[in-house]
This record gives structure tokens, sequence and C-alpha cells, in this order.
């Protein structure tokens, strides 16, 4: 009986044993995978290498506005933007650093949410005024502009179109169409003459600082917003842009050296192709041209089957919408395709969001 006992214990003990050692070898696994776990992301971090992907290392943001962006993953530094898959949401004015992984490779970004510019108003927007920023408040637009510009390309296909959508779309106030007083060509044609209906110079015509770049005047200068004699229609109107004077400068604005061109000069820049034909409208990309006989804007959106077209016509610059076939059956007539000019795309959207 003693003896049956000692054996039992004996097996107890062995039992007892065996289920300690397979719990020690579990942990012990389990130990190792999570070191194996560890080991791989520091290899991974290691070999994540940094990488310019932006041509400028700052971005501004309107207020409630997105950006979406081509990555693996992206990380915030605060509450200042959040994330949803590739897309960023500016929640509050601030600055936030965002880091941007693809393909084992990363980029860092400070992003700049601000309320001087809006999220993208489409026409539903107040008529700019004279005098309605101040000489700070200019320049800090003009600072945004450049940026914009460089990080989308410097003289690229999607710097022009940074550019139409700075003016048309982000600035908070519609500019005034003003019928041209002269250009800055010397010829018969037109009397020579800057700033009024055109400007053709970088940044942003907002402030009296800005009279000494202007090199000859007629009625003016005055900047943007403010009363100034329009010899077409014999009147006081507030300075703005006609039509070729927007385009030429957002190309400007956009890095090409580009002449004080009217809409004629502008067609002949590209490929004139006219809506009747359908298949222009699988070659037609968001930066190039559209008009008529005497007028020109230039395509800075395309989605969900529609096309926005920003131009400065009549009474303000604005931004037309059209379905395919709204734009065949409007006045406009055709494209010009841009690509032998650009050269480059740079960072191209379809759409700003």
């Amino acid at each position: 009986m003693a003896k049956r006992k000692r054996r039992l214990k004996k097996s107890v003990k062995r039992v007892l044993y065996l289920f300690i050692g397979i719990v020690v070898l579990i942990c012990a696994f389990s130990y190792n995978n999570k070191s194996v776990s560890y080991m791989v992301d520091k290899v991974e971090n290691i070999t994540l290498k940094k990488e310019e992907m932006f041509n400028t290392d700052k971005l501004y943001m309107a207020l409630d506005s997105t950006l979406i962006l081509d990555a693996d993953k992206i990380e915030i530094s605060n509450d200042v933007l959040s994330i949803d898959d590739k897309t960023i949401h500016a929640n509050k004015i601030g600055t936030s650093k965002i880091k941007v992984i693809k393909d084992k490779k990363y980029d860092e970004l400070e992003i700049v949410v601000t309320d001087i510019l809006t999220n993208y108003q489409i026409n539903n927007k107040n008529k700019l005024i004279c005098e309605q920023y101040s000489s700070e408040d200019e320049k800090l637009l003009e600072d945004i502009l450049a940026n914009q510009i460089e990080f989308y390309g410097t003289k690229t296909r999607a710097g022009v179109v940074a550019a139409a959508r700075f003016l048309s779309l982000e600035f908070e106030y519609k500019l005034n169409y003003f019928y041209e007083n002269g250009r800055m060509t010397n010829n018969d044609q037109y009397d020579y003459c800057d700033g009024e209906g055109r400007y053709l110079h970088k940044g942003l015509y907002l402030s009296s600082n800005d009279y000494k770049d202007i090199k000859q005047s007629r009625s003016g200068p005055q900047m943007w917003g403010c009363p100034m004699y329009e010899e077409t229609r014999k009147m006081n109107q507030n300075n703005g842009l006609d039509c070729s004077g927007f385009v030429t400068w957002a190309m400007l604005n956009a890095g090409y050296d580009i002449p004080d061109y009217g809409a004629g000069d502008l067609f002949g820049l590209g490929e004139k192709v006219y809506f009747t034909d359908d298949s222009v409208f699988e070659k037609v990309k968001v930066g190039d041209l559209v008009g008529k006989n005497g007028h020109v804007g230039i395509l800075v959106g395309i989605n969900d089957n529609k096309y926005y077209i920003a131009e400065s016509l009549d009474y303000d610059l604005h931004m037309l919408v059209y379905s395919k076939d709204e734009l065949k059956n409007s006045e406009l007539k055709f494209f010009v395709l841009m690509d032998d000019y650009y050269k480059e795309d740079g960072i191209l959207t379809n759409f700003w969001n």
C-alpha cells in the first residue's frame, strides 16, 4: 500500500513537472516570437530611407479642406489634422507635421492650416474691394501662392493648375473683370500699359507697395479691387483681370516666361481640338485651355463627368461647371491641348479633394 502511494506521488510529480515544462516552453516560445517581431520592426525601421517625395517641406491648407496623398501610411503629429486612409483633413487652425511612408521610403512635411484661404469655394464669394488686405496679409497670401506652385511643380502643368485654382477657388474674394486698358507689348494695336486689366507679374496685386513694379499706367496704378477708369466701357470699374490676363498670370506665376498674350496668341500654344469630336474628351487634361473666338479660360477640374473651367469674363473671375453635353452645347467651342507647351505634368490631380 505504501509502495503504491509512493508510485502515485511520483506519477503526480512527473505530470506536474511535465505541465510546468510545457508552460515554460509556451512562455519561451511566445517571448521569442515577440522578440522576433520586435527585431523585424527594428530592421524595417532601419531600412526605411528618407527620400524627397515633395518639392517643398511646407504646405498650406484651408480650414475644413482635404488633401489626398498617394502613400502606404501617413502619420500626423497632432489633432490639427486627421487621417482617413490616404485623405488628410484640416480640422483646425494651426500647424502639424506629417510623415508620409511609401515603398519603404518616407518624407516629412509641415502643414499649416489657415483661415486666410477658403475651402475651394465655387462662385459663392463676395467681390474684392479696395484695400481689402493689409500688406502683411498680402505677403502671407503671396507666400502661400508660391508655396502651392512649388509643391505641385514649378514650370509644370500642375503648377499652372495650382495658380489658377488659387485665384479662382482658394482666394477668399471674387476678382473683378476689367477690360484691359493696354498690354505690356509695344505695337500699334495696343497701348503700352501695365496692371490695368492685366498683371504680368509674380504674386498678387493687392497693395500699393506693388505700384513700384508697375512700368507704365494709363488710368492707374490701382491695385485689384480699387476703382479705375476703364477705356472700353468709358466708366470706373474695380481693377481686376480680363480673360487672357488671368490665364497668362497663372502661367507666369507657375514659372513660364509667357509674354503678355491675348486669347488668340494663347490658342497657338497647343493643338486646338473642337468639342464636336468626342475623342477630344479622352485627350483633355486639367491645365488645358478652353476657348471660343476672342475668349479663353482654363480647365482646372474634371470630376464625376463634370468639367470645371475657370474664366474671367463679363463681371468677375468665376467657375463654370459643365457636363460633356452641356459643354458641347455652350458658347465655348474647343480645348487647346497643352502637353507640348508644359512638357511636364508635376503632381497633377484631376480635382482638388
